[in-house]
């Protein structure tokens, strides 16, 4: 499996400051993602880093994270699919993990599971179920073969959400998931200053 890594959004809930290099503990919300998903995958993440121009501004919050792989989203699109389909199609490993980066307590062990579960089954991805109800696709595995033809269809929507309507899923429900993983703290993104801040403020563990 390798992990896509999509930090080509506007982030204008956030605020002027560049959310992925915001920090959490001393590290980018970028890094943190990148390292956790290099520990769950044991492969070069790819980071799709939006325009070409914005990708100095996403190398210097990666300056300690490792060594990554950057693609510029494609063009004929915008949003996360752009920048999903631009990483799929640099990719040779059969299953892909993909998330944003702004999910600083994005979970190895919670990233590895979904991966066993999706290997156990023949479904185009296998996405968790939030405590609210929502399904979470920038949280989920997918067969990388799947992606790819949904891409080549270039089918004219933008929106993740109608992108992964055309697939086979298996979504995850919060019931199924062992009490020694922290799914649900693995989906948290961070979308304003003030859930950053919430976050800086949390117990240490």
């Amino acid at each position: 499996m390798t992990g896509i890594v999509l930090a080509g959004g506007r982030s204008e809930r956030f605020g002027e400051e560049f959310k992925a290099g915001a920090t959490l503990d001393g590290h980018s919300l970028i890094e943190r993602v990148v390292r956790s998903v290099r520990a769950s995958t044991g492969n070069r993440p790819v980071v799709a880093a939006g325009p070409h121009d914005k990708r100095t501004v996403v190398e210097n919050a990666l300056v300690s994270a490792g060594p990554v792989r950057f693609v510029t989203d494609a063009d004929w699109c915008s949003g996360p699919v752009a920048g999903l389909c631009a990483a799929v199609d640099v990719i040779s490993t059969d299953h892909v993990f993909v998330c944003g980066c702004d999910m600083p307590l994005l979970s190895p062990a919670a990233v590895s599971w979904l991966l066993s579960l999706h290997s156990d089954s023949d479904v185009d991805a296998t996405i968790p179920v939030d405590s609210t109800g929502c399904r979470q696709p920038l949280h989920g595995v997918y067969r990388r073969s799947t992606l790819a033809a949904q891409c080549d269809r270039q089918h004219g929507s933008n929106s993740l959400h109608a992108f992964v309507s055309g697939l086979s899923v298996r979504c995850v429900e919060p019931s199924s998931v062992p009490d020694c993983l922290s799914l649900e703290a693995s989906m948290t993104n961070v979308n304003t200053r003030e859930r950053l801040d919430a976050l800086r403020q949390r117990p240490e563990d």
